[in-house]
């Protein structure tokens, strides 16, 4: 059974009886674009400059980032934020997540997902870069005696010499 809402074009919804958490459900989309975009930059100039990637090498992956995460998002559309189920428990998560952007469409405040939810899954995918950037880097130090090590400091094998063992 899918809850039908009316649409209405002014207004807000109130997801949260705090106020403190309700304005944490909002964002201006200039505030994005101001994290998200210079955070890009540097992650493509890092990858260029401290893993010695090509900038056709870090283009390409970029552009094949967006790709793949315009087809994640697609799917989460599809899959996740639309979910039909009898639980209220789903019902009010769905409406949380992104129900709340159909029964209030022009909603200018509520278009992108805020800093603060967005930082959980981006810490988490942060910590997990580092927790594999720091066996990534055990592994090279133990290996370094008899394999050595590339101009760039990455680790190598003597088969593939160049080529990162683990990609952190």
């Amino acid at each position: 059974m899918q809850v039908e809402t009316k649409v209405k074009n002014k207004g807000q919804a109130r997801l949260f009886e705090s106020e403190y958490l309700e304005i944490l459900t909002k964002t201006h989309p200039l505030i994005i674009w101001g994290m998200y975009l210079p955070l890009i930059v540097w992650s493509l100039f890092y990858a260029n400059s401290h893993y010695g990637y090509s900038w056709q090498t870090v283009m390409m992956v970029f552009v094949g980032a967006i790709f793949f995460w315009s087809f994640a998002e697609y799917v989460l559309h599809r899959f996740v934020f639309h979910w039909v189920s009898e639980n209220k428990a789903v019902q009010r998560f769905t409406y949380l997540l992104h129900g709340n952007h159909h029964e209030f469409p022009r909603d200018r405040q509520r278009l992108f997902m805020p800093p603060v939810p967005s930082l959980i899954p981006g810490l988490r995918y942060c910590s997990r870069c580092t927790i594999f950037s720091c066996v990534r880097q055990r592994l090279c130090s133990s290996r370094a005696l008899s394999w050595g090590t590339s101009s760039m400091g990455r680790c190598t094998t003597p088969s593939t010499p160049g080529i990162l063992l683990l990609n952190g």
